[in-house]
């Protein structure tokens, strides 16, 4: 029989189509595109009829207890020959009955990871994570954490998810994370990854600003399309000042960190595309006391 014919449909639904690429070439006949509830449960499902499209993706509400599907407000994971994909845009699911454009990209995926420390990290991630709910990001140390903190908004997991106002984490972004427990962790994001070069866009005064480069970069290298635009970075635990070098104790940016940029205007910082410099030309950095 059809891989779609496991779908339990309820009177609940909303409905998803659009564009459908695999690296970037139009998906052929046959492929089979699946929503998930968060759950992990099929509650949606289409076959390929169409070289490069698919749809109408009917996408059903849960029925308790016995039929699984979707809840309001949760996002809609999506799935091409198994594997999760890129949506554009994230579908959040209501019971509508109405029509959603949502394009999927199936592309090459990689993992980053990162050391975080007990209590607060100040953490960033390079890779598009294919679900980006607070959740699914960072899926690799679930009951670990319980607060993150963003630019415009907070994750608490003791409050009602009503009224957390940071519900998706991204690349270019960073973060403030408390790591409970008393002893470290890895925190492992898989994603697509995208160009060193995305620029990204940087308001006056202070900005959460995340690291796209794979390699650890002098920060005025990695600075250089702002440079003189820029009064402070701060680091988890360190600070740079352009304008007083001789007391900065910022001098180097690191994948997976996050960073907090002072700007003097509107502007947009581009990092690098270049190779990383020689080590050797790097500051070394020493224990201290204060480790």
């Amino acid at each position: 029989g059809s891989p779609c014919d496991s779908v339990r449909p309820t009177p609940y639904r909303t409905i998803a189509y659009g564009e459908l690429l695999i690296e970037g070439l139009p998906a052929p006949l046959g492929t089979v595109v699946q929503a998930l509830n968060p759950s992990g449960d099929v509650v949606g499902c289409f076959e390929v009829e169409q070289a490069g499209e698919y749809g109408y993706l009917q996408i059903f509400g849960e029925d308790p207890p016995d039929i699984p599907g979707m809840a309001e407000g949760e996002i809609v994971e999506f799935r091409v020959n198994g594997v999760p994909v890129l949506a554009e845009p994230s579908l959040y699911w209501t019971d509508d009955q109405d029509l959603h454009q949502v394009d999927l990209a199936l592309e090459s995926t990689k993992a980053q990871c990162s050391w975080l420390r007990p209590d607060w990290n100040l953490i960033s991630f390079a890779p598009q994570p294919p679900v980006p709910v607070v959740e699914h990001v960072l899926r690799s140390i679930d009951g670990r954490y319980c607060r993150v903190l963003g630019e415009d908004g907070v994750y608490d997991c003791d409050l009602d998810p009503v009224y957390r106002t940071l519900k998706e984490l991204d690349p270019g972004s960073a973060y403030y994370l408390r790591l409970e427990g008393g002893v470290g962790a890895n925190l492992r994001v898989i994603g697509v990854p995208i160009p060193v070069t995305t620029p990204l866009s940087l308001h006056e005064h202070w900005n959460w600003v995340g690291y796209l480069p794979t390699t650890t970069l002098p920060i005025t290298t990695a600075l250089q399309s702002i440079d003189g635009q820029y009064l402070l970075v701060h680091s988890r635990d360190a600070t740079f000042n352009p304008g007083d070098p001789l007391h900065s104790t910022l001098w180097e940016m690191e994948p997976g960190q996050g960073y907090l940029i002072r700007a003097t205007e509107p502007l947009t910082l581009t990092y690098p595309a270049g190779p990383a410099p020689d080590r050797a030309a790097l500051s070394a950095s020493t224990l201290s006391g204060c480790d």
